[in-house]
């Protein structure tokens, strides 16, 4: 099986940092996958089944997690007394989120493609070959520094309105 499904880490999901943090597993998790739908020798079916499920993932679970950023953290981020380079960095994750989304995207109707017919695989093998590296690139980049400046000032900054985010983030969930 290409992609296995579960908790990997045992990660608090209670807390804004640990949700975020799963979802950053996942992200990265399906992301691998999508490269390795490419690298393996892999029967039709298995194929068509993580591409599915690639697709799923990236068309409906992960738009939620940038709406967590965008509409429940940024925003009260923004407005706490931050430090200028915390500032800075929150600009630059949000500007990523645009050329990521656009990535996806694009990749999204190759995955669509291949769910329902994996032999086009050679047919469409440049392009996802291209677009899932960038794609990991991306998120290798904008991910790391979600954890290394965005997690710490949640954290710090954010403490107070933990609840509330948190409750935002799983009526999101709710709403698919």
């Amino acid at each position: 099986m290409l992609i296995q499904i579960g908790h990997g880490k045992d990660v608090s999901r209670d807390d804004v940092s640990g949700a975020l943090l799963a979802c950053h597993g996942r992200i990265r998790a399906f992301t691998a996958t999508g490269q390795r739908m490419l690298a393996d020798a892999v029967a039709a079916a298995e194929l068509a089944d993580a591409a599915a499920r690639v697709a799923r993932y990236f068309r409906v679970a992960f738009p939620l997690h940038t709406e967590d950023e965008e509409l429940s953290i940024y925003p009260r981020l923004c407005a706490a007394p931050i430090r200028p380079d915390v500032l800075d960095a929150i600009g630059a994750m949000m500007g990523e989120h645009g050329p990521i989304d656009a990535l996806v995207a694009s990749l999204l109707p190759c995955w669509d493609t291949l769910a329902r017919d994996p032999l086009e695989l050679p047919a469409l093998l440049a392009q996802l070959a291209r677009d899932t590296a960038e794609l990991d690139r991306l998120f290798e980049e904008h991910l790391a520094r979600e954890e290394r400046v965005l997690f710490p000032a949640v954290r710090d900054l954010l403490a107070g309105d933990e609840v509330v985010i948190r409750a935002e983030m799983v009526a999101r969930r709710a709403r698919g």
